[in-house]
């Protein structure tokens, strides 16, 4: 993330709370508190679209919540990196890379519609 300042209390919160459930709901919830507004909402409807499409079928939440926020992030102009992203989740870079990946071909479909895109779709990073 660009503002890290807020990254010590999401990585301390995370880590202690990282397998007490296992609903992507519960770690967009956890991770939401240093986003804006506008790349919670997205993230969200990101990972709950790329569940009911069955595009993140047997991924865990925590890869799913976290490349969720990677793609709404990534679409705005509060960009997070993967790197930022895996340590406050506890996920690898690979594995949001991976989930990334399974959602960007659908990405127009995951959005909602009322986003405010600093970066069309058409140019968010292929990896």
């Amino acid at each position: 993330m660009k503002n890290t300042q807020q990254l010590p209390y999401i990585c301390y919160v995370v880590p202690q709370l990282i397998h007490q459930d296992n609903n992507v709901e519960f770690y967009m919830k956890v991770f939401f508190t240093a986003l804006p507004n506008s790349v919670q909402r997205a993230a969200h409807h990101i990972a709950n679209k790329a569940g009911e499409l069955d595009i993140v079928q047997g991924r865990s939440p925590i890869s799913v919540a976290a490349a969720a926020i990677y793609m709404a992030s990534q679409a705005s102009e509060n960009r997070c990196s993967q790197k930022d992203i895996g340590e406050v989740a506890g996920t690898a870079e690979a594995t949001i890379r991976q989930v990334y990946r399974l959602m960007l071909p659908s990405a127009s479909l995951l959005f909602p519609a009322d986003f405010k895109f600093a970066i069309p779709i058409k140019d968010l990073p292929q990896s």
